[in-house]
């Protein structure tokens, strides 16, 4: 909620709008919801957007538009969270450095922030702060030993940038073998990327 209510904040206080990808997706959730969609002139198709911006549709024109910026910071916002637990995790118990796990957890967490563009995709909405938050939460859920959940979320990512693609295959590999009783989940997860 936190995180939410940060990214609700950060949205009001900046003003901040939509660019013109973020525009794209939210004119095809209302489009595809009055069953008029028109592709020309668009952005490139990201089913991983369109989940969301289709059922905000139905709030109208400005709520949607609202919902998906807030959303998108949010998405954001929680690859901070996602790197700090990561930095925390990997640092290791150790009583004679206490204080490491927090300081790379906090490292980590404002590592993310500088990634090239970042900031830059956050505040026009874009998808790729929401993109590089699944790609952090699937490590996450990997080091927790939940690889089903870390498997979903590459797929989710796969439905946001082709670039994740490779990743969800590898890990699908890696789970077929690893934990054979994920192989008919790795297949279903590997054939919705190029369904959507």
């Amino acid at each position: 909620l936190q995180v939410f209510g940060a990214a609700t904040v950060f949205v009001l206080a900046t003003n901040m709008r939509p660019g013109y990808d973020a525009f794209g997706w939210l004119v095809w959730g209302r489009q595809v919801l009055h069953w008029n969609l028109n592709t020309d002139g668009a952005p490139s198709w990201k089913p991983l957007t369109f989940m969301f911006t289709l059922p905000y549709a139905l709030a109208g024109h400005q709520a949607s538009m609202w919902l998906w910026t807030v959303t998108s910071v949010a998405g954001a916002f929680f690859g901070v969270v996602f790197g700090a637990r990561i930095g925390y995790r990997l640092t290791g118990d150790a009583p004679q450095r206490r204080w490491a796990p927090a300081v790379a957890a906090v490292l980590a967490g404002i590592g993310v922030l500088g990634i090239d563009g970042y900031f830059a995709q956050i505040v026009i909405a874009n998808s790729e702060g929401l993109v590089v938050t699944l790609c952090l939460a699937a490590i996450d859920a990997h080091l927790c030993r939940r690889p089903r959940l870390a498997l979903a979320m590459l797929v989710l990512a796969s439905l946001g940038r082709p670039e994740a693609w490779l990743f969800a295959g590898l890990y699908a590999i890696r789970s077929w073998v690893a934990v054979p009783k994920m192989r008919l989940y790795s297949v279903i997860g590997l054939l919705l990327i190029p369904a959507s």
